[in-house]
């Protein structure tokens, strides 16, 4: 993954080739494997050689809840993943704090004509009728994977793709505002690194105040959804919330330096992984958020 600091995601900065092709790290710790133009603020990610790529899908292991634990320091996080070598439990690394406390960035709708003009080759693009759900859509590939993306001015227009039972579509988009041409569903191959072969959903939500909440499903072909070895942040507030459906979400709350309430909340499991990130909600209002998540349905994905 990323550093935290690359919260500015949606200010339409795209990294070379050669950035491109490490940050398929990421890819291997169960978050979404392909965000196009825009990056979200993550914590550090520090790779353990010897385990930086863990392909998990092989036979006999079982599927389970991935866990995200919580350390002091650096030296308490790494000695719990090294105990972890000998698990079945997928592991990539330790993440550190981030550095900043910028507030959250504004939220802008997906340009799938940038995503077109990074591609080696086109392969189709075409727009959507309201039949269709989705607005717009392109499909190419460029030096490592192969993937298609379609636009929606909603994450419902896109649940002809959902792989398994979808979220409450119906509570979210009355509770929140979606963002017109912020949802996307994307699916990709990588040739070179297939344990990243898999399909993502994201979606853009926002409400009158200021609050913005940046929602992201991936369901994984190759491999299980990582366990997360955390080193705390000092500021922050750590909870494990456990939704109405039995999931367990783990959540840590943060404020900017302005003051501005933000928060990062994971559950996976299997081959699935969910997150949610924002601002501006109270504890109670992303209690009632994971809730109509479904989340229980990432127990029923299988590739």
């Amino acid at each position: 993954m990323d550093d935290r600091d690359v919260r500015r995601v949606f200010r339409q900065v795209r990294p070379t080739r050669e950035q491109e092709e490490a940050m398929l790290g990421r890819i291997l710790d169960g978050e979404p494997e392909n965000r196009g133009t825009r990056r979200i603020k993550k914590p550090v990610l520090v790779l353990a050689a010897a385990l930086a790529v863990t392909v998990c899908a092989g036979a006999g292991i079982a599927l389970r809840q991935a866990q995200t634990r919580y350390f002091d320091t650096p030296e308490e996080a790494w000695s719990a993943l090294m105990e972890a070598q000998g698990t079945d439990a997928p592991r990539v690394g330790v993440y550190l704090p981030r550095e900043e406390d910028r507030d959250f960035p504004d939220l802008v709708p997906w340009d799938l004509q940038a995503e077109m003009s990074h591609m080696d080759q086109v392969t189709a693009h075409a727009f959507g009728s309201p039949e269709d759900g989705w607005t717009e859509m392109c499909s190419g590939w460029d030096s490592y994977r192969t993937y298609s993306l379609y636009q929606a001015d909603t994450l419902a227009g896109l649940s002809e793709f959902w792989p398994v039972e979808v979220p409450d579509f119906t509570w979210l988009d009355e509770t929140y505002l979606p963002l017109p041409g912020g949802h996307v569903f994307s699916k990709s191959e990588y040739p070179r690194t297939p344990s990243g072969d898999g399909s993502s959903f994201s979606g853009i939500y926002q409400r009158e105040g200021g609050a913005q909440i940046w929602l992201d499903w991936s369901f994984y072909l190759r491999r299980q959804v990582s366990d997360r070895y955390h080193v705390k942040d000092p500021q922050a507030q750590v909870e494990e919330y456990t939704t109405e459906d039995g999931m367990e979400v783990s959540i840590q709350w943060t404020a900017s330096i302005s003051g501005q309430s933000q928060f990062y909340a994971r559950c996976g499991y299997g081959y699935a992984s969910f997150s949610a990130q924002g601002c501006s909600l109270t504890p109670e209002e992303l209690h009632a958020l994971l809730d109509h998540m479904n989340l229980s349905a990432l127990t029923h994905y299988r590739p």
